[in-house]
């Protein structure tokens, strides 16, 4: 056989091999939308003599087509620009295509921490707070296992000072 005539075979077995790649990416579709997270609530859960312990529920949407597996989270808490708490949690979670979940994660403060955090709160009516974390989930190929957030947002004292 002359090299000239092992070009018209070797077409096919390429054109074929080409065709299945351009099928396999036309099924991958759009990139998924990360989630979005909120704060739905606050709570001291316990105070002791070198630590307190705060529950924050944490809203996780999923605005995609396609269910999310949250398998842990970690997440800091600010109060006016210091930071507060830090904290994780391994709960499981599974949030279905469209869907949200209240995902729980108790962080810890330091009692020097909260009494800094406390005295910045002095002549203040409205307290900022900003929390900045990352959401692990389970698997995939189109959405990464790690994804960062950041909630900010603020709330009055006036109602806890006078109540």
């Amino acid at each position: 056989m002359s090299a000239g005539s092992k070009g018209p075979h070797m077409v096919w077995p390429v054109t074929g091999l080409l065709l299945l790649l351009s099928l396999g990416c036309a099924g991958i579709g759009p990139k998924p939308i990360p989630p979005r997270v909120s704060l739905v609530d606050i709570e001291v859960k316990e105070a002791k003599a070198l630590e307190t312990v705060y529950l924050l529920l944490v809203r996780v949407i999923n605005p995609n087509d396609l269910g999310l597996a949250i398998t842990g989270m970690h997440c800091d808490l600010e109060i006016n620009g210091t930071r507060l708490a830090s904290g994780v949690t391994d709960t499981k979670r599974t949030i279905p295509p469209f869907g949200t979940a209240v995902v729980p994660i108790q962080v810890y403060s330091s009692v020097v921490e909260m009494l800094y955090s406390l005295l910045s709160l002095q002549n203040r009516e409205k307290v900022q707070y900003v929390i900045k974390g990352r959401l692990r989930i389970q698997g995939g190929t189109l959405m990464p296992s790690v994804i960062p957030f950041q909630v900010s947002g603020e709330f009055s004292l006036r109602g806890l000072r006078n109540p």
